[in-house]
């Protein structure tokens, strides 16, 4: 999947060199803030809140026109949750969720002045997962349950220009399901599934224009 992701964004590199007036390349980094949406209301001894991340990768533009341009990032993002537990001894417990992504969002960029506007898909592939604190056997506390290889979200935001410099803002959601719960019986047989979870971030970047 790495690999596949890596041609396409070379082919996409290709073709947008061929149609563009002008083209950048950056860099940039920053900070996330996630959580994990759309788990059940029923699994009611759970708390969800927010994890703090960080991203970092290259960012290139190709202006179609004076003021359009496609804008392709290959980012190394985390992702997650923090997740409260409560066991059957009244006794909370803290556990959190790291997802560890590649991502690679295209966006349709619409300058405004010193003001960029960005929306579009990003395409993700999850290269770790991990459960620190307590941890179970099954359900969200459970490695499996995040292992899930490929996400797409939308996002959209904005960048502020200052110089070569970029301040951008932005938010994501997934449009696919993160996570996979399979229930057993008594016996431990498969007993039904379901598949939960949302990865919901807002980012802070800082940029560079290298070129």
């Amino acid at each position: 999947m790495l690999k596949k992701m890596t041609l396409t964004g070379a082919s996409l590199i290709m073709v947008f060199n061929l149609l563009a007036q002008e083209f950048n390349l950056g860099i940039k980094a920053g900070w996330n803030l996630t959580t994990v949406r759309d788990i059940p209301q029923e699994w009611n001894d759970f708390d969800i809140e927010n994890r703090n991340g960080f991203h970092i990768g290259g960012v290139a533009e190709w202006y179609l026109t004076e003021k359009t341009a496609i804008v392709a990032e290959l980012l190394f993002s985390g992702k997650g949750a923090t997740i409260t537990s409560v066991d059957s001894f009244q006794a909370r417990r803290e556990s959190t969720v790291k997802l560890q992504y590649v991502t690679l969002p295209l966006l349709l960029q619409v300058k405004l002045g010193p003001i960029n506007l960005q929306a579009g898909p990003e395409f993700g592939l999850q290269i770790d997962e991990a459960v620190e604190g307590t941890r179970r056997d099954q359900g969200i506390l459970s490695e499996s349950f995040w292992d899930n290889d490929f996400d797409i979200s939308g996002v959209g935001g904005l960048t502020f220009d200052i110089g070569n410099f970029f301040i951008g803002a932005r938010y994501g959601l997934s449009l696919a399901k993160i996570g996979e719960y399979t229930k057993t019986d008594v016996n431990g047989n498969p007993d039904g599934e379901g598949t939960y979870g949302q990865n919901s971030f807002w980012q802070l970047s800082l940029g560079l224009r290298l070129l």
